[in-house]
């Protein structure tokens, strides 16, 4: 796997050489509008489906020094420059890694990858129809099987796996009401998602954010 570095606006990282990363700007929108939120000075973040550690990145940096970040990611290559990119820095809050897939009950699961652009892979086992170039075995716990103090902010970008992960982390979610920041991928899945809010009283409101190196446009649910 090649790697090159990009200089975001809070931190460099080390990234593969895939032109979704060329340049500072992947999904700059959301990082703006979360700068923008309230966050206590001890908040535990989640970054599910961390990739290689853009947002986990940025969220050390919300969560500032006293807080705590956990992200989310079960392929090796990822985890290898996640590890990497989250190193702590002064003033910024320490991650702990979690090896494995989020998912509706702990277990095992295929993971559809891609080796030109790994930003597809996902724990969907083919929900797209795209077929992969190869399957890779990995690890799913239900968030519900973790116990946490407390939670402030989940964001959760699984390529089409969201309504299982909420499935199994749905005691969590009403136990802490973090923020949630969710790519939806699918009008059924925004159905599904919408619809679990309504019904215990969440807030949601539609946001949009670009890869300007690709020319696409990701739409998620923000959800408080």
């Amino acid at each position: 796997m090649k790697v090159k570095p990009i200089f975001l606006p809070w931190r460099q990282v080390v990234v593969s050489d895939e032109p979704c990363f060329t340049g500072a700007f992947y999904e700059h929108e959301n990082m703006i509008k979360l700068s923008t939120q309230k966050w206590p000075l001890n908040g535990v973040f989640l970054d599910i489906g961390a990739h290689q550690g853009i947002y986990s990145t940025f969220l050390q940096l919300l969560a500032g020094v006293e807080g705590f970040v956990y992200a989310f990611e079960p392929h090796p290559e990822n985890l290898s420059l996640l590890a990497m990119n989250v190193v702590p820095l002064e003033g910024r809050a320490p991650v702990a890694i979690m090896p494995f897939a989020l998912g509706r009950a702990d277990g095992t699961g295929q993971m559809g990858c891609w080796r030109d652009h790994m930003a597809a892979s996902g724990v969907h086992q083919l929900i797209t129809g795209d077929i992969p170039e190869y399957l890779l075995p990995v690890k799913i716990k239900c968030l519900d099987s973790i116990k946490f103090p407390r939670i402030d902010f989940i964001k959760m970008d699984v390529e089409h796996w969201e309504w299982e992960v909420f499935c199994g982390g749905l005691q969590t979610i009403l136990e802490h009401r973090p923020k949630i920041l969710v790519e939806i991928h699918g009008e059924k899945t925004n159905k599904q998602i919408t619809s679990l809010c309504d019904v215990y009283k969440f807030s949601y409101e539609d946001w949009e954010a670009t890869i300007p190196a690709i020319n696409q446009i990701n739409r998620f649910l923000f959800i408080t």
